[in-house]
């Protein structure tokens, strides 16, 4: 093996981490109003349902900015989109940490959220520039996403009980900055975060019409809509109708994130192997929309058959709603021009944003009306049932359709 062959094998483990550690920082916001949503409840006096408003600001800004980023991160390459995402992610987790007032928390939500948006692109574009297989990198890097849950779940409400919210906040700031910091260091292996030119024109001509795009944004969407109703509300429900301490229920938080880490790593892998990853993603998005389908069957009637329910579903969440991003990454990836990547990320991770930002409010509005978490957990079942034609829609608009050989 040549010198220049083993380079970027040699690399590959500092890559992972790095890509990781930029989802991290980038979704650290999105996890940390669930996990510290007492807190902030009880600091700014506001109503459960006044929750579902918080989060919808901060996706409001993600799937709003995505586009933008999406373009900016094209121009600027990979690693100048991965120091963006970091840098915007501490100077929102540090504004949320400084809050006086509500409007200065809404500020902080929206830096973040302008973080998050930047994410997805800068990474898939990196991975593109990479040596294959990009199934590995894909899981760990996307993996990043619910260690995130996973770390905000389990340290950050014992941190606020020991020293206050803030202090916890600031350790989501910390977490960028050493993002940020990896990034720098790693920023002269990685040159620009470009595919070379001649791999570039070399697959420029690869089907520019994606049909199987429309149906995996709508599926990002439904998705998103179902997550956002576990990543919000899972800690409040678990607290306030089943009488948790914050510690275990925040537990239970973080177990969705820890069973999501190895399933966002192996799913993508097993795509990968396959004669066509992208229908075989497919293929596993549309078997997990079922699953996640059951996972909020469960947590709904946590509230009847007893706390034990709560951690079957995080378990079963953390295998479905939570791992779907990573497959999906693998399709666009896979399926789409190198220099296409960022704005077919852009657009998928867009819609996954929506969701985001709606699910709550419809949530807390349901909560607010019936005075019930039911009526919302009945609508989180709703948003991941409808999202299973959609996955199976978009295999049919592959290569040889459904049923083929995969």
């Amino acid at each position: 093996m040549s010198a220049e062959a083993a380079r970027p094998r040699a690399g590959w483990g500092a890559n992972a981490l790095l890509l990781a550690a930029v989802m991290v920082s980038a979704s650290l916001t999105q996890f940390l109003l669930g996990a510290l949503g007492p807190f902030l409840l009880a600091e700014f006096r506001l109503e459960p349902s006044a929750l579902g408003l918080l989060t919808a600001c901060y996706y409001l800004a993600a799937a709003g900015l995505s586009p933008l980023m999406g373009r900016w991160v094209a121009a600027l390459g990979g690693v100048g989109g991965m120091l963006l995402s970091a840098g915007l992610g501490a100077a929102g987790t540090a504004l949320l940490a400084g809050s006086a007032g509500l409007g200065w928390l809404i500020a902080g939500l929206l830096v973040a959220g302008a973080a998050a948006a930047a994410a997805n692109p800068a990474t898939n574009l990196v991975i593109v520039a990479l040596p294959r297989p990009h199934g590995s990198l894909i899981g760990i890097k996307q993996s990043g996403v619910q260690a995130a849950a996973f770390l905000t779940g389990a340290l950050l409400p014992a941190v606020a009980l020991g020293v206050g919210w803030r202090a916890a906040v600031l350790c989501c700031t910390g977490g960028c900055l050493l993002a940020l910091s990896l990034v720098l260091a790693r920023r002269a292996d990685l040159g620009a975060g470009r595919p070379a030119r001649r791999e570039r024109a070399a697959r420029s001509g690869r089907a520019a019409a994606r049909p199987w795009l429309a149906p995996l944004t709508g599926y990002a969407a439904l998705m998103g809509a179902g997550a956002a109703s576990v990543n919000t509300y899972l800690v409040v429900y678990g607290h306030q109708r089943l009488g948790l301490d914050i510690r275990l229920a925040g537990a239970q938080f973080a177990l969705v994130g820890l069973v999501a880490v190895v399933a966002r790593i192996w799913l993508p892998g097993i795509a990968d192997r396959s004669p066509r990853p992208a229908a075989r993603g497919l293929t596993m998005l549309r078997d997990l929309a079922c699953g996640a389908t059951v996972a909020a069957l469960v947590i709904a009637g946590a509230q009847w058959a007893g706390s034990w329910a709560l951690w079957v579903g995080a378990v079963l969440a953390g295998l479905s709603s939570a791992s779907w991003n990573g497959l999906a990454m693998l399709v666009v990836v896979h399926d789409s021009p190198p220099e296409a990547v960022p704005r077919a990320s852009a657009r998928v991770q867009g819609a996954f944003f929506l969701g985001l930002m709606v699910s709550p409010l419809v949530f807390g509005g349901l909560l607010a009306w019936f005075g019930s978490y039911l009526a919302g957990w009945l609508w989180t079942v709703g948003c991941f049932l409808a999202a299973a034609p959609l996955a199976h829609r978009a295999l049919a608009h592959t290569r040889g359709g459904p049923g083929a050989d995969l």
